[in-house]
């Protein structure tokens, strides 16, 4: 007698179907978190500032940018003691607009630059463009935040349809062989009935032939 637990299962199991839900759950939280970042930095707003003007220094440091798109601006900060320091310009192009023209980023101050007032000097610096501050943007953090932001979550969200396609796949593999060996076991055993009834006792070929299965 074929008991429930003898039936043949069907591979993978449902709960495979998690895997892809997983990845994409996590993908989602990633972007979630770059794109907080990211409209940390546009919320905070660019403050306007004058060359050759005292600056107010945080101690998170500041980002300066220029609305000259073509500028090739070098910045320096000189403290109350005289000691001049330049800011760490940015391998890449870093573009800001909020409610209003296009910033661009010049540099940041460096990461030991104490809290303070200083004379922001630019050079290269047209007299119709406009300088402005905003918080300091870690360049290192930056790049890790495009990787884990903005790169991996498109990658895992590839990873989870592949794996959903496989699991597809194999899942409706694994139902046709099920539905293949049960038409087989069906057949075969209609066809051992038919002999117990008609076959036995017969050794001649008068018995009449079993009829198809029906479907």
């Amino acid at each position: 007698m074929t008991t429930p637990t003898d039936q043949p299962q069907v591979r993978p199991r449902a709960g495979w179907f998690a895997v892809p839900v997983v990845l994409w759950v996590i993908a989602a939280v990633l972007l979630g978190l770059a794109l907080a970042a990211l409209s940390h930095i546009i919320n905070s707003g660019i403050d306007p500032v004058r060359n050759q003007a005292p600056l107010a220094v945080p101690a998170d440091g500041l980002t300066v940018y220029t609305t000259d798109p073509v500028s090739t601006a070098t910045c320096t900060l000189t403290g109350d003691n005289g000691r001049t320091v330049e800011l760490d310009t940015f391998s890449f192009n870093l573009d800001i607009s909020v409610n209003g023209p296009t910033y661009h980023g010049i540099g940041v101050t460096p990461d030991n630059l104490a809290a303070g007032s200083y004379q922001l000097d630019c050079t290269d610096v047209t007299a119709s463009s406009r300088l402005g501050t905003g918080p300091r943007i870690d360049v290192t953090a930056i790049a890790t935040r495009a990787l884990w932001g903005f790169v991996l979550p498109p990658l895992l969200g590839i990873i989870g349809l592949v794996v959903l396609i496989v699991l597809l796949v194999r899942r409706h593999s694994s139902k046709s062989r099920i539905r293949s060996m049960q038409a087989y076991a069906g057949a075969a055993g209609y066809g051992s009935a038919w002999n117990q009834q008609y076959g036995q006792g017969r050794s001649d070929s008068s018995a009449p032939p079993p009829p198809p299965p029906s479907g």
